[in-house]
């Protein structure tokens, strides 16, 4: 006598008391090892590997970090890229016109490996994922774009701060309310 847990399904599983079911261990491992490579693809549907989400959580890296813009030459001309290690984790401030910065982490969303600054735009070492200087995915790797860093920006003291409450960004001007 035999149950079938599953019945109906491509994955059914027969239970058998003793040896009667005529199951070789080798199909019964590797009915199991398809289901669950069935399982594991099924979730995997929108073509992007890696992570959609901040890999950070809902924490900025060097939330708190103080960058003083002038201490990084690169950022002196507009399309400069500069890399900042922070307590969280390595960020990359971008000069994105006159008074506008951009800052995203450079944690690579495919696995978590560090980017590299590659003639105004970014590149995964892993993979050859690319980004451009807006952190968008350009091509290698299919993955999703760098994720941005919320920051605020002083242009009175030059300064760029990172955190989550930070306001998300900046797009011109002075953000602080001082």
């Amino acid at each position: 006598m035999e149950d079938v847990i599953g019945a109906g399904t491509a994955a059914g599983i027969r239970v058998c008391p003793g040896t009667e079911c005529g199951v070789s261990r080798r199909a019964f491992v590797g009915a199991t090892l398809a289901a669950a490579a069935a399982a594991l693809l099924s979730g995997c549907g929108d073509g992007q590997i890696g992570p959609a989400e901040n890999p950070f959580g809902p924490d900025a890296p060097g939330a708190g970090t103080v960058i003083r813009v002038a201490d990084y030459p690169a950022l002196a001309q507009v399309g400069g890229i500069a890399r900042v290690d922070t307590p969280g984790g390595s960020v990359a401030v971008v000069h994105a016109a006159q008074g506008t910065y951009a800052v995203f982490s450079m944690r690579c969303p495919h696995q978590g490996t560090r980017v590299n600054i590659s003639g105004g735009a970014f590149v995964c070492p892993n993979h050859n994922a690319r980004f451009n200087a807006a952190g968008q995915w350009t091509g290698g790797q299919r993955t999703g774009s760098l994720v941005p860093v919320p920051f605020t920006y002083s242009a009175a003291t030059g300064t760029i701060t990172l955190g989550a409450g930070a306001g998300g960004g900046n797009t011109g001007g002075d953000d602080d309310d001082d």
